[in-house]
Order: structure tokens, then C-alpha cells, then sequence
């Protein structure tokens, strides 16, 4: 399970469909410090309420140069 207090959800550009979106913020997922950006595949914001499906591949995971 990821966990960190680093972590967050933000409004970003998603990369793959150019809009807009809430999206996790993952502290140490590449690597220490390095972030993960996931953004839900149907399109919808992320949120507290669907963090646990956050490793069942409903998600686009991005680096930061990517976003």
C-alpha cells in the first residue's frame, strides 16, 4: 500500500488527454522524492474516497517532466 505523508491530490493538465484533473501526487514512487502523478483513466477527479484503487491499473501514472 502506498503511504506518505508527501502525497496529495492536485488539479494538473493531464498529459494523455491535455484537461484538466485532480490527480494523486505519490511521494517515493519512482524513487526517494521523485513523484508519481496518477490520473484516472475514465476521466473522473481523484479522490480520498477512491485512493485504494490507486495500484489496480485504473490509472495513467506519469513522472514530473511529463506533466
Amino acid at each position: 500500500m502506498i503511504n506518505n505523508m508527501s502525497s496529495f491530490i492536485k488539479e494538473l493538465t493531464n498529459p494523455k488527454t491535455g484537461k484538466k484533473q485532480k490527480a494523486f501526487c505519490i511521494d517515493d514512487y519512482f524513487a526517494e522524492h521523485i513523484y508519481g502523478y496518477f490520473f484516472r483513466k475514465d476521466g473522473e477527479d481523484a479522490s480520498l474516497d477512491n485512493f485504494h484503487n490507486i495500484t489496480n491499473g485504473e490509472h495513467d501514472i506519469f513522472k514530473g517532466e511529463d506533466i
